[in-house]
């Protein structure tokens, strides 16, 4: 499988839907994060991703750590999947959160992301999507659907990042979530940074 290939199903494996627990998962939720408050990093503080990167945490936001994350995670509603490295989320519960990880894919030559298959990225992510809504209607928490592209992937080769941008929304409900994706390349793999927000409010997160 080209390298390319394993990053398209990782990213559909790998999808972070934007909704949150009905009342039935709410007592987990809460206890997920009673757990991870305990081991929370505060910034402003250097945190070591993996042996792949630093992450420059600043004051106002906080870093969870795995296995914590994984159980916020997936009280959510989410798969942890491979290679979760941690959460950040804003000290003051304001309304986003971001999923790091790394993903050991190989390496990825400039002319091959530049020519990012958009159009099987977006059919991949849809399928994971609806793979994750089963475990979802298991756990009466509500599911998703992605829209489509807010921005298509596109790569800067002097900063070696793809970025790219979907809009989801919640079936039969009026939830509206974003997922903007920064992905790192490196000569092993990438760091992937996942932005979850609403829509509403994604402009004001973005930066």
């Amino acid at each position: 499988m080209a390298v390319l290939e394993r990053i398209l199903c990782l990213s559909a494996c790998l999808w972070i839907g934007a909704a949150y627990p009905q009342d039935k998962g709410q007592a987990e939720l809460d206890a997920a994060f009673v757990a991870a408050r305990k081991v929370a990093q505060p910034g402003p503080t250097e945190v070591k991703l993996a042996d792949q990167a630093i992450l420059r945490l600043p004051a106002g936001q906080i870093f969870i750590p795995v296995p914590q994350a994984a159980t916020v995670l997936t009280a959510m509603g989410n798969r942890p999947g491979e290679g979760l490295l941690g959460l950040v989320f804003p000290a003051d519960d304001g309304g986003w959160f971001v999923v790091a990880r790394r993903v050991n894919a190989g390496f990825v030559k400039d002319d091959d992301a530049k020519n990012w298959d958009a159009k099987e990225l977006l059919e991949n992510l849809k399928s994971g999507t609806e793979s994750m809504n089963k475990e979802r209607r298991a756990r009466g928490i509500g599911e998703v659907e992605i829209s489509g592209w807010l921005e298509p992937p596109a790569y800067d080769a002097g900063t070696h990042r793809l970025v790219w941008s979907i809009a989801s929304h919640e079936k039969g409900g009026s939830g509206r979530g974003v997922n903007y994706n920064t992905y790192a390349l490196g000569r092993e793999g990438y760091i992937s940074l996942n932005l979850v927000t609403g829509q509403a409010q994604f402009e004001k997160f973005r930066p």
